[in-house]
């Protein structure tokens, strides 16, 4: 009888213990699913969110140095301007100055003859003919002295709407100055920005990304990712040549170097160039040119064309001409002396006066100097198309096709 129950208890206890193992084994999968699980992203998303976020950060570098490089073309158009202008006000003051010596000159010749002499010409008229003859002359004499008059008149109110139009000139230039480098500032944060979240990728990512945008830029295909990387690359290489805070430099020297660079063609082709290109520095600047940054440059100037590709890298600044910043005119005076002038409408002048200007690329050669955008800005002829030059301060001193070509010629 004992043993039986002892029996039954040891079956009742079996079925429960597996009862209760059955329980289990069907919970845990329930248990399994319901409990959170930590989602573990893969390197494809993070590829994909990075890209997502360059984009956007490339987007906004591309409309910031599409503005700067208007902004430094309208700047360098009005400094070309202001040169012009102030070469005709040059020429008109010589003008009025010659003028004016000669109705000096007539009136005093006629206030020392006075009306006698007048008087004895119509006196001494032997005939009715002769008489008309001479009154003829006195009426032409008093039209050419109204006529001189006149001409002082004009040439005096010509050179005050002259002078009035470059002082506009010359506000419209300051307001251009303060607004690119307002424009400057704020790129500079934005690729700041921009190099702030790339750092912030792990190395793969980053990796990918650098490959990605050298592909584009193989391709010569746009793309915001290399937008970025580029950005990114081309600020530090500026910052590590001085860019950054600028200080005044008096540059007034007439010094002329010669370029001795030999004829051989240099294709190295680095940044793009952004569309820039108009700089012209205008001879108002000559006072007042800027250096950035107070490191020292290891390129003498005077060094031609070997030295302005020893420069790429550099900043542009409006209104420097180097030794650590440069503005498209201020690099060739950096490099070639001042010989031509300091901004490109005297360079131009200076080109044509001499009689070697050339109008078509082909008749350009190595280390020829070339003018863009109406002769607002100017580079360097390295050959296949190619200049040196201080391009805008997104890009500063690069190597890049010709753009908008009009004319060029030997320094």
């Amino acid at each position: 009888m004992v043993s039986k129950r002892r029996k039954d208890y040891a079956m009742t206890h079996a079925r429960c213990i597996i009862t209760a193992g059955l329980v289990l084994a069907l919970a845990t999968p329930c248990a399994l699913s319901v409990a959170p699980t930590v989602a573990m992203a893969s390197p494809e998303d993070d590829l994909s969110a990075a890209s997502a976020k360059l984009d956007s950060l490339g987007a906004t570098l591309s409309s910031l140095q599409d503005q700067l490089s208007s902004a430094t073309s309208e700047l360098e158009q009005t400094g070309y301007d202001i040169a012009n202008t102030e070469q005709q006000i040059s020429d008109t003051q010589t003008q009025l100055d010659e003028k004016r010596q000669e109705l000096g000159a007539r009136m005093k010749s006629s206030y020392k003859s006075g009306s006698s002499s007048a008087l004895d010409l119509i006196l001494s008229s032997a005939s009715f003919e002769e008489l008309s003859s001479n009154i003829y002359y006195l009426d032409k004499v008093s039209e050419a002295d109204a006529a001189a008059i006149s001409e002082v008149q004009s040439l005096s109110n010509q050179l005050e709407q002259q002078k009035s139009e470059l002082e506009q000139q010359q506000a419209d230039q300051q307001s251009q100055v303060d607004s690119l480098q307002s424009q400057t500032s704020d790129y500079q944060n934005q690729v700041a920005k921009a190099q702030a979240y790339y750092d912030s990728l792990n190395e793969e990512v980053q990796a990918q990304l650098a490959a990605e945008a050298a592909a584009a830029a193989e391709a010569e295909q746009s793309s915001s990712v290399a937008t970025v990387v580029q950005a990114i690359q081309t600020q530090e290489t500026i910052s590590s040549n001085g860019g950054g805070a600028t200080e005044s430099n008096t540059n007034n020297s007439s010094n002329t170097n010669t370029n001795t660079s030999n004829n051989t063609n240099n294709n190295s082709n680095t940044n793009t160039n952004s569309g820039s290109n108009s700089n012209n520095s205008s001879n108002t600047n000559n006072s007042s040119n800027t250096n950035s940054g107070s490191s020292s440059t290891n390129v003498p100037s005077g060094g031609g064309v070997s030295a302005a590709l020893a420069l790429v890298g550099h900043p542009y600044v409006w209104g420097a001409a180097g030794p650590n910043a440069f503005d498209c005119s201020g690099l060739v005076c950096y490099v070639y002396g001042y010989a031509r002038g300091r901004d490109t409408y005297s360079m131009i002048s200076s080109i044509k006066a001499s009689g070697g200007w050339k109008t078509s690329v082909d008749q350009l050669s190595y280390g020829d100097l070339v003018f863009e955008y109406g002769g607002s800005h100017v580079g360097i002829y390295l050959g296949n198309g190619q200049i040196v030059h201080a391009a805008n301060p997104s890009s500063g001193v690069i190597v890049g096709g010709i753009y908008g070509f009009y004319g060029g010629g030997s320094y």
